[in-house]
């Protein structure tokens, strides 16, 4: 049984079905991760010229002490079926990372109209990704994590509405998964900001055709944050030239815009596993990223129990335009101005071009446990530089 079809089989991450009576199903699933990242502090690079830009002492989130919060995270979800199609579900979950502060992460009602079409309102996941269903189920796949680089939304849900769709397409099984919804709420952009996206619409399409499958997904909204350390550096455009710049600097105006499109293909027969998947944001006018393209590669061999797997996968960004300020370049009096604004958008933390290997074995040592090692060989080109990570985890669902 591949793992996919065990996930639903085993750990019930879906809704469960409870009885007529409401009574009220639990599920849950943790991750117990450590890891050790090993920087190369290349000498004679220094970052310090650029005040926007910061040399990384980390890589995805780990540093070089054995870390054993990062990606560890404990989650505890309750589904009641209250009849005739009418079904609750509730997801709270405790992140390492987040001083195992817990978090309402789901909190939705389903209505199933036929076997078809089920509606869901309430907090629900986004459909971005192949893995978005059980992102946080590390049992459900053979990483650790899904790759950072092509998984990197600082969000997976919305308070909204969804419908899910499914239907029979010549051998293939159709599901049509829409939401729309807002978020309100701190999210780490380049940095924890204070966050409004609205008007938010996303659609996925999946196809499975017994061992493989095909997935599409689109999302948009539109995007507001708060950064008031960038305040000052309108001012001083606004004093130097009598131009009001906010609008371009800033991304507090109604005018900013974001898209989100991937693509995806699976092919898991229970003795291979071959994975690809393609994602590609785009912003429009904050300092964020203009477009930020990820795609990875993984190939796996079951050997019983045991599964060793490689996977490949490319990062790359392009800065916000700067061309606002073009006109003014050849004036030597703003050169240090125009220095401080294309710092802002082309901040190295932000603009990467990366590409890496991961290495891994996952041990089903026990019927929904399984243990996990990796390492990463992580080329950051953007820092002429070549950094690895060391990762265990024992996933588990109950």
């Amino acid at each position: 049984m591949n793992t996919r079809k065990k996930l639903f089989f085993a750990c019930g991450i879906g809704l469960a079905a409870a009885s007529a009576q409401a009574e009220v199903t639990f599920n849950g699933f943790a991750t117990l991760a450590g890891g050790v990242a090993s920087i190369d502090d290349e000498p004679g690079l220094d970052l310090s010229a650029d005040p926007f830009s910061s040399q990384p002492s980390r890589l995805f989130g780990y540093d070089d002490q054995l870390d054993y919060e990062n990606n560890s995270l404990l989650a505890l979800q309750a589904s009641s079926d209250l009849g005739d199609g009418l079904s609750a579900t509730a997801q709270v979950i405790a992140r390492g990372s987040d001083q195992w502060n817990a978090k309402l992460a789901w909190a939705y009602i389903g209505y199933e109209i036929n076997d078809n079409v089920k509606l869901i309102a309430g907090r629900q996941r986004m459909p971005f990704y192949v893995f978005s269903d059980y992102l946080d189920v590390s049992y459900a796949y053979h990483w650790i994590t899904p790759p950072e680089g092509a998984y990197s939304l600082p969000f997976d849900s919305t308070n909204g509405i969804g419908a899910i769709i499914t239907h029979q397409l010549g051998s293939a099984d159709s599901t049509l998964h829409f939401v729309t919804g807002r978020i309100k709420e701190d999210l780490q952009l380049d940095r924890p900001r204070d966050a409004d996206l609205s008007d938010m619409y996303s659609a996925a399409w999946t196809l499975n055709f017994s061992d493989f499958s095909l997935r599409a997904g689109y999302a948009s909204a539109n995007l507001q944050y708060s950064v008031p350390e960038l305040e000052p550096l309108v001012a001083n455009w606004q004093t130097a030239v009598g131009q009001d710049f906010s609008e371009q600097i800033l991304a507090s105006d109604e005018d900013n815009k974001g898209s989100f499109v991937g693509f995806g293909a699976t092919y898991d027969n229970g003795n291979w596993l071959a994975i690809t998947e393609y994602t590609e944001i785009t912003v429009e006018g904050t300092n964020l990223p203009a477009k930020q393209t990820s795609y990875y590669f993984s190939l796996g061999k079951r050997f019983g129990d045991v599964t060793p797997h490689i996977t490949y996968g490319v990062d790359e960004n392009e800065a916000s335009s700067t061309s606002f300020i073009d006109p003014y370049r050849s004036n030597a009096g703003l050169a240090e101005l125009i220095f401080t604004t294309d710092g802002v958008f082309n901040n190295k933390d932000l603009i990467v071009d990366n590409d890496y290997v991961t290495a891994g074995i996952r041990w089903d040592f026990h019927s929904s446990a399984a243990f996990k090692v990796e390492y990463t060989v992580h080329n950051a080109n953007h820092y002429e530089r070549t950094d690895s990570l060391l990762r265990f985890a024992i996933s588990t669902v109950f």
